[in-house]
């Protein structure tokens, strides 16, 4: 008789041993499948906030420059700006984002038709729009590469424009010429800066684009209200502002030359090429910040604030499925080894007669490959209500039960808002492809290796000593 009708006939016809072959294998199959679902599903929902946070980082200052004093501004705004554009001149440095902002203008050659029909802004006597300069430090707004924002028409600024600080603006696609007609690319837009109903500083600028805004900015951020123009615009706008407010006696007189809007700086977003580069980068950072009025900030810190459960679990499933796989290994051996010496007198038999050992070997193997692999892919059904069960059991055991929001987060590196609530809301365990390959994989590694210490003894195995036994 071959070997494989033998080892057929003894699956059939041993129905108890097989039973408790089977039983044990499907147990074991479905507490390792649960496991590595459970694991695998943390590995992935830690890549996609990775990869959603991304390689960014910031650098805030504890200083106000909403709030300029005579004797701090000057010193914190130069240092400030020296350390960003050291920051952003590093090679690992995709682009730093550092924006001026200038608040307190207005422009009586313009209104907003998004807000108000024409005939409202006439009977308002066309009363100025109230415009907030917000500068760039690139040609192209790093808004626009972040599809938060989009040129309509015209242009976005050279290289020689950024770097000179040109008269030219970009405005919101929305903006009409008070005499209702449509802005041309090429017009001349006046700015002005009033101080109790008195003009300060007229500036003129150039329109050489339109935009319009598509996605939430962080801090809810609104560019409806916003003119673009170069960094270095903002800064000769503020000399000019300052220049022109000293000509007036009464203002100094009354000391309030302070009372001027000085350049604000918002804390920048500063990707980098590659993640990989992330730690490297923040070493270089605590170097230059030195002292307490400024702090780095990585979207690391925010993966750490928000994702200390998803670690917890995936600590937890990974000593699971270690556990789960030696466990098997060990309880399978014990189980085939004792199978085989139970069949000691079958196997004497079948080298007394002659029979070649890798005959006896294959008919072992066959029969213990095809019950191990029956039941460790049925498991499957049963791991995955497992894995639920265990992932519930989980993290009802991981969260501390006071603890209702996570700490607050810094929305310039957290733009979607990920929180702890909602990596709990969306968690979920996926019974993929990749899934399945890892788990056929570790079935034939237990298989393997719980079949090999059984089998070293058939090998070694003398009829005369296994019959005498």
């Amino acid at each position: 008789m071959k070997w494989f009708k033998r080892s057929w006939l003894s699956i059939t016809r041993n129905k108890i041993k097989t039973g408790i072959l089977f039983l044990t294998t499907f147990i074991i199959g479905s507490f390792l499948s649960s496991t590595l679902a459970l694991y695998l599903s943390n590995e992935q929902i830690k890549a996609e906030i990775k990869n959603k946070l991304g390689p960014v980082a910031t650098v805030h200052s504890y200083y106000n420059f909403d709030e300029p004093y005579a004797d701090t501004y000057d010193k914190y705004f130069d240092e400030y700006t020296m350390i960003l554009e050291k920051l952003a001149q590093n090679p690992a440095v995709e682009y730093a984002n550092i924006h001026y902002s200038l608040t307190g203008f207005a422009s009586p050659s313009i209104y907003d038709d998004s807000t108000m029909s024409y005939q409202d802004y006439e009977a308002m006597n066309k009363k100025a729009v109230p415009l907030i300069c917000y500068g760039t430090n690139y040609s192209m707004p790093i808004e626009v590469q972040e599809y938060k924002m989009e040129i309509t028409d015209g242009r976005g600024f050279t290289e020689e424009e950024i770097n000179t600080g040109a008269n030219v603006i970009l405005l919101p696609e929305n903006y009409k010429r008070n005499d209702n007609q449509a802005i041309q690319i090429g017009d001349q837009i006046q700015l002005y800066y009033k101080k109790d109903q008195q003009i300060i500083l007229e500036y003129q600028v150039k329109v050489i684009g339109k935009f319009k805004q598509i996605n939430q900015l962080p801090q809810d951020m609104n560019l409806s209200d916003c003119v673009i123009m170069p960094n270095q615009t903002i800064e000769h706008i503020s000399l000019s502002l300052n220049e022109a407010w000293l000509s007036f006696s009464d203002a100094i007189s009354h000391g309030d030359h302070y009372d001027i809007p000085q350049i604000s700086i918002s804390s920048p977003i500063i990707r980098l090429k590659n993640i990989d580069y992330l730690e490297a980068f923040h070493e270089r950072a605590t170097l230059l910040l030195k002292n307490k009025n400024y702090v780095f900030s990585s979207a690391s810190d925010i993966y750490d604030a928000i994702a200390g459960i998803i670690e917890n679990m995936s600590f937890m499933s990974k000593f699971l499925v270690s556990s789960a796989f030696i466990s098997s290994i060990l309880i399978l051996s014990l189980i085939t080894t004792m199978f085989i010496r139970l069949r000691k007198h079958e196997i004497g038999v079948y080298m007394a007669v002659g029979e070649k050992k890798n005959r006896i070997i294959f008919q072992f193997i066959h029969e213990i490959l095809f019950i191990m692999l029956l039941s460790f892919n049925l498991s499957l059904l049963a791991g995955k209500q497992i894995s639920n069960s265990l992932s519930e059991e989980l993290m009802d055991f991981l969260i501390d039960p006071n603890i209702q929001t996570i700490t607050q987060t810094d929305e310039l590196l957290n733009p979607e808002q990920i929180s702890r609530d909602t990596i709990l809301n969306n968690y979920s365990l996926s019974f993929d492809s990749s899934f399945l390959i890892v788990y056929e994989v570790l079935s034939l590694s237990v298989f393997t290796l719980s079949a090999s210490f059984p089998l070293i003894y058939l090998v070694k195995s003398k009829p005369k000593d296994i019959l005498s036994e």
